[in-house]
């Protein structure tokens, strides 16, 4: 990353911006790729011209997570929207018109989507503000708009994750999640793809870690923020607003196919130092009944 930071033999000094900072990326060639996900095999969707700007959502190792600019164009089945207006719960925008492009995001039922053109049942509309593209670093330097104050702090080097179980840790005790789940008998239970744990967790040396467990509530996506372990949550209603459950870990597109919907996640428990909820490593996702035409929605 750009800014004047030192670098260090056993530690890294990072930069980072405080609340209120934007990042912009500033393109430094011209025809720079614009991909439907990290690495070489997305899908080009489109591509920058030198000194183009692009707003930074995040950082996937050699890969900068963009807001798709307006010019760019992306797709969804004519079948799920009426009159402009997305008419299934969860609807995929993928790069291209057909199942076999990359799912760059998903609009919700009742949202409305810039229709610019049709290329058979599919319909070519203007980016929706939850998609994502992706772009190489090497191409782009990033740029700091700051509301407030710049701040440089010296991050440790990464530690082997701990292995070895220690001692039990207190659970709070109460209604199992399962227990306050909506209701509905599930009526299917979805495979979770294996995603790989990350060498940079730090796990908390306690006994219990990776035991069995079932959480209920709804998938979210947890915004680009430093130190956050995983890009999504799970929630349940409590009150009038809604209660953090825990940290998710799995494949991101087939967790955000099921955003927002009232579900049941099976997987192992993790509990990371400096974290206050846990991490599940899904590995089984039950779907309660009135979800099952959501997921046939799939295209």
């Amino acid at each position: 990353m750009n800014g004047g930071c030192p670098a260090a033999v056993l530690a890294v000094a990072v930069c980072i911006p405080v609340a209120g900072a934007q990042t912009t990326g500033i393109v430094t060639a011209d025809r720079v790729n614009l991909r439907s996900r990290p690495g070489p095999k997305g899908e080009v969707v489109a591509q920058l011209s030198k000194d183009a700007r692009v707003t930074v959502r995040g950082v996937q190792g050699d890969w900068l997570e963009v807001v798709p600019p307006p010019s760019v164009d992306l797709w969804v089945h004519s079948a799920f929207v009426s009159n402009g207006v997305v008419a299934v719960r969860t609807l995929n925008v993928r790069a291209g018109p057909s199942i076999n492009y990359w799912v760059v995001g998903h609009v919700q039922k009742g949202e409305r989507v810039d229709v610019r053109g049709r290329s058979g049942e599919w319909l070519k509309i203007a980016p929706p503000e939850a998609c994502s593209l992706w772009v190489s670093r090497r191409y782009v330097k990033l740029v700091t708009r700051r509301r407030r104050s710049h701040r440089t702090l010296t991050a440790r080097p990464e530690r082997p994750r701990s292995r070895l179980a220690r001692r039990p840790m207190a659970v709070s005790s109460g209604r199992s999640p399962v227990e306050r789940a909506a209701g509905g008998k599930p009526i299917s239970t979805v495979k979770a793809r294996r995603v790989e744990l990350p060498d940079s967790w730090r796990l908390v040396p306690l006994e219990g870690q990776g035991r069995r467990v079932k959480r209920s509530g709804s998938i979210r996506r947890i915004p680009f923020m430093l130190g956050v372990p995983t890009r999504y949550k799970l929630v349940e209603r409590s009150g009038d607003g809604v209660r953090m459950v825990c940290y998710l870990w799995g494949d991101e597109n087939q967790l955000a196919l099921f955003s927002g919907a009232e579900l049941t996640i099976s997987g192992r428990e993790y509990w990371l130092r400096n974290h206050r909820y846990p991490v599940v490593v899904v590995e089984t996702i039950e779907l309660p009944s009135g979800w099952e035409s959501a997921v046939g929605r799939g295209m």
